[in-house]
């Protein structure tokens, strides 16, 4: 495996469809985010929930790389672990204002930090148990 990094084309059809990943799930933090789901609100946030979703468009995106580019099937799963980890920790933190979105952003980068050693440590779980140990 190489460590140098990927350059992004857009001609490549795998780039494209993480990219349309990436805006599905902002589109679904959006939607979390707004309808209360993941955070504590008294109504609709427009403003809170675009800033939401820039980090969240982001790991999606990125996600998308991994899944469509590496065919690594933890890429698919990992903004929705993300979310359900922000949701489980962060969920009752108020999210009205557009500070408050912030510290939600902050929220989600621990909680996708939660959900990437949590995906670690299953794959150190399924090599142990390929091993025969």
């Amino acid at each position: 495996m190489s460590l140098m990094p990927k350059k992004i084309n857009l001609d490549l059809k795998e780039h494209r469809q993480a990219l349309i990943f990436g805006v599905f799930i902002a589109l679904v933090g959006i939607v979390l985010y707004s309808n209360g789901i993941i955070v504590r609100d008294a109504g609709w946030l427009f403003k809170p929930s675009l800033i939401f979703s820039i980090p969240c468009l982001f790991l999606g995106f990125v996600s998308g790389l991994i899944f469509f580019s590496d065919k690594n099937k933890v890429g698919i799963f990992l903004p929705f672990l993300t979310f359900f980890v922000h949701y489980l920790m962060f969920g009752e933190v108020w999210g009205n204002d557009i500070e408050d979105a912030f510290e939600h952003v902050l929220y989600l980068i621990l909680s996708t930090l939660i959900a990437l050693f949590v995906c670690f440590l299953v794959g150190i779980a399924i090599k142990f148990i390929e091993d025969g140990k």
